[in-house]
């Protein structure tokens, strides 16, 4: 059991949010889709183009039939954090 506090003083039980949010087969498969788009990103555009900017999918992971088929674009980090994905894109 990994129980700590975040930076606003929280009290939170990391591994039971992890058992929750990222155990699961879609989320593993999802995060290695992100991670991949980010290396090719770094072996296309290099390190430095990419310090501070965030490497985001075209289209929700979730929405895909094949998350490594799903196209990425660079921007900020504080745009691609910004988006409400809910409100932006059809479910």
């Amino acid at each position: 059991m990994s129980i700590g506090y975040d930076k606003r003083g929280r009290r939170r039980d990391w591994s039971k949010e992890y058992a929750r949010d990222q155990s699961s087969d879609k989320a593993k498969a999802d995060r290695a889709a992100r991670n991949t788009a980010r290396r090719q990103a770094i072996k296309k555009y290099g390190k430095a183009a990419l310090a501070g900017k965030d490497v985001s999918h075209n289209s929700l992971l979730s929405k895909a039939k094949n998350p490594s088929k799903v196209g990425w674009k660079i921007e900020s980090s504080s745009r691609n954090r910004a988006k409400d994905n809910a409100k932006t894109h059809k479910k």
